[in-house]
């Protein structure tokens, strides 16, 4: 009869020890993979899926706004936050959160931001002038700008302080508010 002698290297050994499964190739090594199932997946990043209303015109009554929101465990703490300021949050269900905006937050005509703390995004709501125009907050410095009448672009000019656009020269879109291409201009 004959007696056969296996070495079993040290990483398997940790890796049977600490739960890992590992399986024999024909070429008479192992493989080795971890697996830990006592951690479960990352849950899903939260994200707005849309708002409604989106818009409404300055010096309207004031209104109930509801913010869709998908991969979202809403709790006590959810709050829906109206350009950076937390609003009183009712959370309706896991999907749907709703805060009061007061006719003082719409007595002017301004874009503002809409988000949700923990969310990764943010959604535009869009205060219209009684008076035939719009403000939109872009938030980006520039120390000039110049308007294309072809493209219907203005393009900025836009300082080294701004950050990830400094030193550029920056298409906006004035009707969405939305930035373009920035093509460094130097120092």
């Amino acid at each position: 009869m004959r007696k056969f002698l296996f070495v079993i290297p040290a990483v398997l050994m940790l890796g049977a020890l600490m739960g890992c499964s590992f399986g024999a190739k024909f070429t008479g090594y192992c493989s080795l993979s971890c697996q830990n199932p006592s951690q479960p997946p990352p849950p899903p990043t939260p994200e707005i899926t849309s708002i409604f209303p989106d818009m409404a015109v300055e010096g309207s009554p004031a209104f109930t706004l509801t913010v869709y929101i998908s991969g979202f465990a809403a709790s006590s703490t959810s709050a829906i936050m109206w350009n950076g300021t937390p609003l009183p949050t009712t959370v309706v269900s896991s999907t749907e959160l709703q805060a009061p905006i007061s006719a003082a937050d719409i007595a002017s005509p301004y874009t503002k931001r809409i988000s949700v703390i923990g969310a990764s995004n943010t959604e535009s709501f869009t205060i219209e002038s009684s008076k035939g125009f719009t403000f939109l907050n872009v938030g980006i410095q520039a120390n000039d700008m110049v308007w294309d009448a072809q493209s219907q672009q203005i393009y900025l000019s836009v300082p080294s302080s701004n950050g990830t656009n400094g030193n550029t020269i920056t298409a906006l879109d004035p009707f969405n508010g939305q930035l373009g291409i920035s093509q460094y201009a130097g120092s």
